[in-house]
């Protein structure tokens, strides 16, 4: 009966309060979405087994364009609203984004953005939000955020595979999606181009 759950969001062993679920969504979706497949099996007193397929590049390599990284995108003066349960993710995105100028309002669950929405004296110019999470999903709560600040602009982040949460996104309106994990530079001209949008 465990089995067949273990790649649902949120999905727990553990009592409640005791934890919020196994991380193995953001697993299948990052597996996914590199065109991979991964299996499971368990059987009682055995434990479980996890088996990763990975395509294989065909070909030579790929040569990387000389004269180093790519440019990050120019500097932000904009106020963002993060939204974020996972703490980790929440500290590094946070840390990317002030450092490259921009004002972050973090939020650890939709209930606390909400709250920041309504309380935040200026002007909130972009919501970063995370898709999936407890009590709330992104698409819910950009939906509130739009009924307290309607020129907010917004981009969802998804573990998941691009396609499992396309229909979500389509129903958000004029949304953009980035695919977690993502790189540092990933995440600047994302939101860079959002907010530059029209």
């Amino acid at each position: 009966d465990v089995l067949d759950h273990v790649f649902e969001p949120f999905f727990t062993t553990k009592a409640v309060g005791e934890g919020t679920g196994l991380g193995l969504a953001t697993v299948y979706g990052a597996v996914r979405q590199m065109g991979g497949l991964i299996h499971v099996s368990s059987a009682p007193g055995e434990g479980a087994t996890f088996t990763v397929h990975l395509p294989r590049h065909v070909g030579p390599p790929e040569e990387r364009p000389s004269g180093g990284e790519v440019p990050s995108p120019r500097r932000g003066r904009e106020t963002i609203l993060l939204v974020e349960d996972e703490a980790a993710m929440l500290r590094v995105a946070r840390r990317i984004l002030e450092a490259q100028g921009y004002v972050v309002l973090a939020a650890g669950s939709p209930f606390d953005a909400l709250r920041i929405a309504s309380e935040h004296a200026g002007a909130i110019d972009l919501l970063v939000s995370d898709l999936v999470m407890p009590g709330m999903s992104g698409v819910e709560l950009s939906r509130r955020v739009l009924a307290l600040r309607p020129d907010v602009k917004r981009l969802f982040m998804s573990g998941y595979a691009p396609d499992a949460v396309a229909s979500q996104v389509v129903a958000a309106g004029d949304a953009s999606i980035m695919p977690k994990p993502f790189a540092r530079a990933e995440l600047l001209a994302r939101v860079r181009d959002v907010l530059d949008a029209d």
